[in-house]
């Protein structure tokens, strides 16, 4: 498993400073970083490569990119008036096949049918539109890690959603991004590393304080949620991917780097002398 954050420069210079001065040499790239992606709605290819090899140039890896505009309501409903939508989403996933980034970070937010007779509906049409985006996947050779929203309004809420979304479209390039946040939804965040396993493609580090029914976002190691567990469940199951520490809560000093705060607590965890 190897430690990495998440980034969004447009700056490729101040990004591999900005690695430096955190301590990694891995990446989850926002597709937005890339030339072509606001303008178009997908990345230009020769701009991808040039990053990627500026970046490797520097030694560090970019296995992840996410996917920065996240798919509409309009979208994942399969409405008529998405498919240009959906077309620059099939094509950014090729471009970042042809680029040889292996995974790409989903993030999946649709609310539940006002109605509980639509659910079903919802769900069909959810389906369908997983298993264009994973045959396009299939093709560019390129994993598509989902991430669900874990609020109780949303249609895929919780390990179950993301499991019902496995079973239905069965891929070697369908799979989920591990993320604590499953707390929220009354998950278990111990339970789930099993329950995905392989499936797992990419994951996340955080932690919460659970304060009444609502969630406080803490730093690392401060909340509800035993992080030396999760690194050991992950590793486990067996996997080698990344992590990459996310909503850390307040800064308790002004100007603290809690990213870099995270990536040193995080590699502290994962070193084989602990």
């Amino acid at each position: 498993m190897k430690v990495g954050i998440h980034a969004g420069n447009k700056d490729i210079n101040e990004l591999i400073q900005y690695c430096s001065k955190t301590g990694v040499d891995q990446l989850c790239l926002a597709c937005s970083s890339i030339r072509g992606y606001d303008e178009k709605g997908y990345p230009d290819l020769d701009a991808l490569r040039e990053v990627k090899g500026r970046l490797a140039d520097a030694g560090i890896g970019v296995p992840v990119m996410v996917i920065s505009k996240w798919p509409s309501p309009e979208m994942l409903l399969d409405k008529p008036e998405a498919q240009g939508e959906l077309d620059n989403l099939s094509r950014t996933i090729e471009c970042l096949g042809e680029a040889s980034v292996g995974t790409a970070l989903l993030y999946l937010q649709l609310d539940r049918p006002k109605e509980k007779a639509e659910e079903a509906l919802y769900w069909e049409r959810l389906l369908e539109f997983f298993r264009r985006i994973v045959d396009v996947a299939e093709n560019s050779q390129v994993k598509i890690a989902n991430h669900a929203y874990y609020l109780p309004h949303k249609l895929v809420k919780n390990s179950e959603g993301l499991r019902r979304i496995l079973e239905a479209v069965p891929s070697p390039y369908n799979g989920v991004t591990y993320c604590p946040g499953l707390y929220q939804s009354g998950d278990d965040v111990y339970k789930t590393v099993p329950l995905f396993g392989k499936k797992i493609f990419f994951a996340h580090a955080r932690d919460l304080r659970k304060r009444g029914e609502e969630f406080d976002e803490v730093f690392l190691g401060e909340g509800d949620i035993d992080i030396p567990r999760v690194l050991r469940l992950l590793q486990e199951v067996g996997y080698r991917g990344l992590i990459c520490p996310e909503h850390l809560g307040p800064q308790k000093v002004p100007g603290e780097n809690l990213q870099a705060r995270a990536v040193t607590y995080l590699k502290g965890l994962l070193s084989p002398n602990r």
